[in-house]
């Protein structure tokens, strides 16, 4: 019962959170990111999630650029 009262307290708390950068909240999300560095090392990723925010689908997020930002993987600096 008390995990799932955590469970829900959590999403009651989440929905506000703020998500910055073209990113969107996702309660499981890859624990990897999508991100322009993860496609040039050729990160494997285990399939593990966590809570947070991510790009969305089709995009990477470019942490090198001045504005820090999602983008379409085309666009990468790598």
């Amino acid at each position: 019962y008390a995990a799932q009262l955590i469970s829900n307290m959590r999403m009651h708390v989440c929905v506000g959170m703020v998500c910055l950068g073209g990113m969107m909240y996702h309660p499981c999300t890859s624990a990897c990111g999508r991100t322009c560095q993860s496609i040039s090392s050729g990160e494997v990723c285990d399939g593990d999630c966590a809570e947070g925010c991510s790009c969305t689908e089709g995009t990477f997020y470019d942490h090198l650029s001045l504005n820090s930002k999602c983008i379409i993987s085309q666009s990468c600096n790598f």
